[in-house]
């Protein structure tokens, strides 16, 4: 009996209007894409677990997931808010070739994702996205444990990291030592990822390296904490896309864990409720915290590819 070829996973550095963009590949080279969105604070290697069992679940198609710039080994762009970065995903979907595709978005990659689709639908007012005058096209949309709703509890929780002096102050304490700590602000980082981790999941040494390779730095804390200020300053821009839900027509899918500990359930369903494109049901992973790709990656991946095998 044959063994199966183990799937490849591509890693390339891409040039993007002079700024180099990393990205993860499986697939094929042309057909339609998926566009797999991370969060704060992660990168595509968030993606890792998942990537084989959809190329295996989705053949003909081509599975893409980028480090946003400033995260992974992307670099950092000028403005990294959420309406900065739906045009630069515009932007990067063409330079790939990419004619239709589907939209997936975890976290903060989903508040992405979802802005994104509502500017694509033109009744913003304003500039124009723009696919409105071409370009690839969005087919499909999965939204995974994120929001558009302003959170009081969570506004609170990141205002230390975007208000000065706050900020400030807290870069100056955490960049104290200078590259004879950085070993120990990698530390840091993953002691804090492993609390949004369900109980029992196993994440192996070299692959916390990954994760943590930007943190060690104080640069890529200061990268994090200007994404997160450059959420804030488009607050206006996000609130708008929350009036708009009603103009998301294109079939969605939301995934959610049963245990995030951000994003509870009920935010899920009040999304359900907004978007007319919306399945009757939000499909809940059992076993998973924040982070359901590397507790359940098995049933985020089938859980994608089900829904884009479903006609439409």
């Amino acid at each position: 009996m044959p063994i199966p070829s183990p799937t490849v996973i591509t890693a390339a550095t891409l040039d993007l209007r002079g700024r180099p963009v990393f990205v993860r590949s499986t697939g094929t080279t042309d057909g339609p894409a998926l566009i797999l969105l991370h969060g704060l604070p992660t990168s595509s290697w968030l993606w890792r677990r998942c990537l084989p069992d959809l190329a295996e679940a989705l053949p003909g198609w081509r599975i893409i997931a980028p480090d946003l710039p400033g995260y992974g080994r992307s670099a950092p762009r000028p403005g990294a808010g959420p309406r900065h970065l739906g045009g630069w995903l515009h932007a990067l979907l063409t330079t790939l070739g990419v004619d239709r595709f589907a939209l997936v978005g975890h976290d903060l990659g989903g508040l992405v994702a979802l802005t994104d689709a509502v500017a694509r639908t033109g009744r913003l007012g304003g500039t124009p996205h723009p696919a409105r005058t071409g370009g690839p096209q969005l087919e499909r949309l999965l939204l995974l444990n994120t929001t558009i709703y302003p959170a009081p509890l969570l506004v609170l929780g990141l205002l230390p990291s975007i208000v000065p002096p706050f900020a400030d102050l807290s870069l100056v304490w955490l960049g104290r030592g200078g590259a004879a700590r950085d070993d120990d602000r990698r530390k840091g980082y993953v002691v804090g990822m492993r609390q949004l981790l369900a109980p029992g999941t196993v994440v192996e040494a070299v692959e916390w390296a990954e994760y943590a390779r930007p943190y060690g730095p104080i640069a890529g804390w200061r990268e994090a904490r200007r994404s997160l200020r450059a959420l804030a300053w488009q607050a206006p821009f996000v609130l708008r896309c929350l009036a708009h839900l009603g103009d998301l027509t294109l079939p969605t899918r939301l995934i959610w864990s049963r245990h995030d500990p951000f994003f509870p359930l009920a935010v899920a369903e009040r999304l359900r409720r907004a978007i007319p494109g919306a399945e009757p049901m939000i499909h809940i992973i059992e076993g998973a915290a924040h982070f359901p790709q590397e507790d359940q990656p098995a049933e985020v991946a089938r859980l994608i590819a089900e829904f884009l095998r479903e006609p439409r």
